[in-house]
């Protein structure tokens, strides 16, 4: 049985024919013998006539090919070609259609670019994010990048923003800075967008309200050059200079995060990252009323300026391009308290002065304020004022600086 078997098998795939043919070439039948294989008994005959019978009712095998769907294309780009279709620009002239956050996270590259200084990045790799958004400029769209103002404090001038495209290339176009903040308050800046950039950008909205605590954002940004998306940050405190998150970066070297923008569910713009704490505990953001107010100023070329309020007494002034760096308390000439508010700037309410430092037992209380900077980086710093205010009159002395003076 084995040996006609394999003979079967041999004619099926040396001539090509079917398992029928091929049994047909073979003799029909053998004299009926008992072959005995372990005590027990196998009939050959009749093991063949149900063999021959088997090949007499099987058919060449069906083989049922499935269905193949064309394979879908990427999600960016059914949008990028939903936007052909509609006439989209994404320039100056029309807005963008909304997204829902998991197709704007594939859509990137048109929204977040990587800005270097390509001198400055030849001795050592270093990097900032930047965004773009559109701004309404006497009757007319304008297109602004936004990254933080330490950014530029640390690199200087002769910024490159790089943008990758989806087919791999990478752009790239030469950017000027028009206005920043800086970092000991307002940490953002502002640059022109080239025209020929345009094409390759998608800008984002900026949000009219401050997120609320417990709120979730996302952020992205370039860590070292490599693109990340940073999901479920959660807003846990808001504070006039600073939106407080939950720290997510997790191990990632987060070095050239700073300038990304925080992002709500509704794709628009809450923050823009500058930095997180030492402990890895929290990160974060500058809230987007100042990036309004940076706008504001670039577009009336006069810098904005907000009160210094001391137990609801107005006792100055202060510029967006300044910050308060120390504030002291002294009892008749002796010192009573004294608190650098370097990388404690979520902690300064310019409306609340009185919750700087407790006021029980001074007669005099001293804010350093500086314009440009930071001082602590090592970037230039324009002006040194030192404003004392004696508690019990309320009269208010402006004592200016020297640059050198500490």
């Amino acid at each position: 049985m084995y040996f006609r078997v394999l003979c079967c098998c041999l004619l099926c795939c040396l001539c090509g024919i079917s398992p029928v043919q091929a049994q047909h070439k073979l003799p029909l039948r053998v004299k009926p013998t008992l072959f005995k294989t372990n005590q027990v008994s196998i009939k050959i005959a009749g093991l063949q006539r149900r063999l021959a019978q088997a090949f007499k009712q099987t058919h060449r095998p069906t083989i049922s090919t499935p269905q193949r769907r064309p394979l879908p294309l990427p999600a960016a780009a059914r949008t990028q070609a939903a936007n052909r279709r509609h006439h989209i620009n994404s320039g100056l002239s029309r807005r963008a259609p909304a997204l829902a956050p998991h197709a704007l996270d594939e859509l990137f590259l048109q929204t977040v670019a990587r800005l270097e200084n390509p001198a400055l990045s030849s001795f050592t790799p270093m990097n900032a994010s930047a965004f773009f958004i559109e701004a309404d400029w006497n009757g007319q769209k304008r297109l602004l990048g936004v990254t933080v103002a330490h950014a530029q404090d640390i690199m200087f001038d002769n910024f490159y923003i790089f943008l990758r495209q989806p087919s791999g290339e990478e752009k790239h176009f030469p950017v000027k800075f028009i206005t920043s903040g800086t970092m000991g308050r307002a940490d953002v800046a502002l640059f022109d967008v080239p025209p020929d950039a345009a094409p390759y950008i998608r800008p984002l909205p900026l949000a009219t309200q401050t997120p609320s605590v417990g709120e979730k954002v996302r952020s992205y940004g370039f860590f070292q050059g490599s693109f990340r998306i940073v999901p479920n940050r959660t807003i846990k405190e808001t504070t006039p200079g600073r939106l407080i998150t939950s720290f997510e970066f997790g191990g990632l070297v987060r070095a050239g995060a700073c300038g990304g923008p925080l992002l709500n569910k509704q794709n628009q713009v809450v923050g823009v990252h500058c930095g997180s704490s030492t402990s890895k505990k929290e990160s974060y953001a500058v809230p987007v009323r100042l990036l309004a107010d940076l706008v504001k100023t670039a577009k009336t070329g006069e810098m904005q300026t907000y009160d210094l309020v001391l137990s609801g007494r107005k006792i100055g002034t202060i510029r967006l391009d300044e910050y308060i760096a120390a504030v002291n308390t002294q009892n008749n000439g002796k010192p009573v308290g004294n608190r650098l508010l370097w990388h404690d700037e979520k902690a300064v309410d310019y409306q609340h002065l009185e919750n700087l430092l407790p006021l029980n037992h001074a007669t005099d209380l001293s804010l350093l304020i500086i314009r440009g900077g930071p001082e602590e980086i090592g970037a230039g710093v324009e002006q040194k004022e030192l404003l004392s205010v004696h508690l019990p009159t309320g009269e208010v002395t402006h004592i200016p600086l020297k640059i050198a003076d500490l």
